[in-house]
């Protein structure tokens, strides 16, 4: 039997509201709801884990940071993943002060290698990095930059200490289509890092799939949990937690 692995239900947030959206793209979501209702109710489930994320920051359109520090604040008892357009210092510097487990630096950041290169030698433990993939190439989800190959952009970030990787096939999050599995393989052979899985679950077979790899150490939850698929419980037992 494979090792366990840790589930992570995603919270993202947009106007204030938990959202979920379909390949990042914004006006595709069908869902809203009070965020705090939903992390608290996660919590209830047996969540050690929430991946919050700040859609109106990804896309420049403001932000929930109050939202974000009064759920981290009130929330104590569970490990934040904060992610949604950390991309330069001072969006940094704020979820830094606000001591989460893991901040996930977005693809857009690698239009400023050397910041990337900076911040990864001073604060590695704690940072991940999204790794966006669509057709081989790094494409952050709901943008239309291409930052080239991923062989080549792996490279380089390895180069700079990065020690955990989020990963995404772009074309598959939200759509409840499957993991990419050899996808998550090509990341990992090719850096031997911490893998956190994004993106596609539809099924308690989706989660066996992936914790049957071996190296996947945490998988983020999405729109599966929000239309009922199957429920966080249920999830917990095939994660082997």
């Amino acid at each position: 039997m494979a090792a366990s692995i840790n589930l992570i239900p995603a919270v993202d947030l947009f106007s204030g509201k938990s959202v979920r959206l379909s390949q990042g793209e914004l006006g595709s979501s069908s869902y809203e709801a009070n965020p705090f209702e939903i992390v608290e109710s996660f919590i209830a489930d047996g969540s050690k884990w929430i991946h919050l994320a700040d859609l109106d920051e990804a896309f420049g359109n403001g932000d929930n940071q109050d939202v974000v520090s009064e759920l981290v604040t009130n929330f104590s008892d569970v490990s934040f993943q904060l992610s949604g357009g950390i991309r330069n210092g001072e969006t940094l510097e704020r979820a830094l002060k606000l001591s989460p487990a893991r901040i996930n630096l977005s693809s857009s950041c690698l239009s400023e290698m050397s910041w990337v290169e900076k911040i990864f030698s001073e604060h590695s433990d704690v940072l991940a990095f999204g790794l966006d993939v669509l057709d081989g190439h790094i494409v952050p989800r709901g943008k239309s930059e291409d930052y080239g190959s991923m062989d080549t952009v792996l490279f380089e970030l390895e180069s700079f200490g990065v020690k955990q990787f989020i990963v995404t096939d772009v074309s598959r999050d939200g759509m409840l289509s499957g993991p990419n599995l050899d996808l998550l393989k090509q990341v990992f052979d090719k850096t031997g890092s911490k893998i956190i899985s994004s993106g596609g679950i539809s099924t308690l077979e989706d989660i066996a799939a992936i914790r049957s790899l071996g190296f996947v150490d945490s998988l983020i939850l999405g729109k599966a949990l929000y239309v009922g698929k199957f429920n966080f419980q249920d999830a917990l037992k095939v994660a082997g937690n």
